[in-house]
C-alpha cells in the first residue's frame, strides 16, 4: 500500500525530468543538488550503496557522480552501478566520480603524483558541452582544488579539455551518438567555483 506522501513523491517525479546524484561521500552534494534544483531541475540523491535500485525506479535523465574521501586504487572502493554506464544517459564525473568513470570505463587513476588542495588556474583547452557559456578555449580560470589521485590515461573515446599544472586531465568528456559523457574533478564544480570574479 503506498502512503500518501509516497504517492505525491512518485506524481512529482513522473511529471519531471530527472538528474540522479550518486553520493559517494563528498561534502559538497547537497550544494550540487541545490544547484540542479535552482535550475529547475528535479533531482534525487542516492547513496553509491544503493544508486543501482535508485536508477532503475528513477529512470533519470542524467546523473552525477558525486566527489568522496576514497582513493579508486583502494581495493573494495565504491564504484557506480554499470548499468549507469551502460544506459547512454549523460554522465559527469566529479572528482571521485571522474575518477571511478574513467576506471570502470577502462582509463587509469594512479595516486600521490601531486596533490592539489587550494587555489589552482585551469586552462580550457578545447571548446566542449560542459565549458559552453562557462569558460572560453584558451582562457585560465581560478578554481579551488581538492584533489590526490589523478586520471592518466583516458577511457577510449574521451578527450582531454581543461588541464591544470597538477593535472594534466582537470576536466575531459566522451560524446558519441547516443550520450554525453562528461568528467570534471573537484577543482572544476561549476556550481561551487570559487573565483575572484
Amino acid at each position: 500500500m503506498t502512503t500518501a506522501p509516497d504517492a505525491f513523491h512518485h506524481d512529482i517525479a513522473e511529471r519531471h525530468d530527472k538528474v540522479l546524484i550518486v553520493d559517494f561521500g563528498s561534502q559538497v552534494t547537497q550544494l550540487i543538488a541545490r544547484r540542479v534544483r535552482e535550475a529547475g531541475v528535479y533531482c534525487e540523491i542516492a547513496p553509491f550503496q544503493h544508486a543501482e535500485r535508485a536508477f532503475a525506479e528513477i529512470r533519470p535523465k542524467a546523473v552525477i557522480l558525486s566527489g568522496g574521501p576514497c582513493s579508486v586504487t583502494d581495493e573494495g572502493s565504491p564504484r557506480a552501478p554499470q548499468s549507469v554506464f551502460d544506459s547512454g544517459v549523460p554522465v559527469l564525473g566529479i572528482c571521485y566520480g571522474e575518477q571511478t568513470m574513467a576506471t570502470q570505463l577502462g582509463g587509469t587513476v594512479e595516486g600521490g603524483h601531486h596533490r592539489e588542495f587550494g587555489r589552482a588556474d585551469v586552462t580550457a583547452l578545447e571548446h566542449s558541452a560542459l565549458l559552453d557559456g562557462v569558460w572560453e578555449k584558451g582562457g585560465s580560470f581560478p578554481v579551488w582544488m581538492s584533489h590526490g589521485d589523478r586520471v592518466t590515461k583516458l577511457p577510449e573515446g574521451f578527450r582531454v579539455i581543461a588541464a591544470s599544472d597538477g593535472a594534466a586531465i582537470t576536466a575531459c568528456s566522451f560524446i558519441s551518438k547516443s550520450c554525453i559523457r562528461l568528467t570534471a574533478p573537484s577543482s572544476y564544480r561549476i556550481s561551487c567555483t570559487r573565483s575572484r570574479d
